[in-house]
């Protein structure tokens, strides 16, 4: 992708929304000021950041903009299992615009297009994926309506740039960082890194069996095999041994 021209007043408002985001420590109002800075830097009409690994700080595992919650539901009810823009672009790591991967002629025709997209008025999209530093952690989408003018590269090109800090950001909130020492140090899979991060906030082996959907016995099991790569004999071994990272 040939660089566009960002102007000097654009890369100050970028810098200065990172700056902003970086300050904030609520996860709803981090991707509220994400999708309301974005939008002074990429003109859109609805838009939404999905986020890829469930945790406890989320309520829901999206925040948008102009987008009502019926249609979401719509989506992770039925169509999200017919969208083929989704099969094409997914864990990519370059922005992408819709019209670069997909024959319009063909896709209005669709079932996805002409049942979910086209009844909400949705036409362009544009997006990113998120990751950190080659985890997925979230996507990043833009739409605009049909009477609008398609994104252009200068939008892919600021996307391409930003979406970095917004991996190392996104990951300070879901302890991603603290995973991935933990997982180099100790070798530990996601669940039983799931399981540390609780037992850290003081959880007891029943709230960390409700909050992963999981038993009791099968927390008690993870917890042997956490106890085991550790060298550690108990719950106050394994934190004074991971804390002190």
């Amino acid at each position: 992708m040939a660089n566009p021209t960002i102007t000097n007043k654009e890369w100050l408002e970028i810098n200065d929304l990172l700056l902003l985001l970086g300050d904030e420590t609520n996860i709803k109002k981090y991707s509220s000021t994400l999708l309301k800075g974005m939008g002074q830097l990429i003109r859109f009409n609805w838009a939404h950041i999905f986020f890829h690994r469930p945790h406890q700080q989320l309520k829901n595992d999206y925040y948008a903009q102009g987008i009502d919650e019926r249609t979401f539901s719509n989506y992770n009810s039925y169509y999200y299992k017919i969208d083929d823009i989704r099969e094409i672009a997914f864990d990519q790591t370059s922005p992408i615009r819709s019209t670069q991967v997909m024959d319009y002629s063909k896709w209005e025709n669709t079932e996805y297009f002409s049942e979910f997209l086209k009844p909400n008025n949705f036409y362009y999209l544009c997006g990113i994926d998120i990751h950190y530093p080659d985890q997925l952690i979230a996507t990043l989408t833009f739409i605009r309506a049909e009477e609008e003018l398609d994104f252009c590269n200068r939008d892919l090109f600021i996307l391409k740039k930003v979406s970095p800090h917004f991996g190392i950001q996104l990951a300070n909130f879901f302890g991603l960082k603290k995973y991935r020492v933990w997982t180099d140090n100790f070798s530990f899979t996601q669940r039983e890194c799931d399981i540390v991060e609780l037992l850290a906030h003081g959880s007891t082996n029943k709230h960390i069996a409700a909050e992963l959907s999981i038993s009791v016995n099968t927390v008690k099991k993870h917890l042997g095999n956490i106890f085991e790569k550790c060298g550690v004999n108990s719950k106050l071994q394994l934190i004074s041994k991971i804390s002190s990272l």
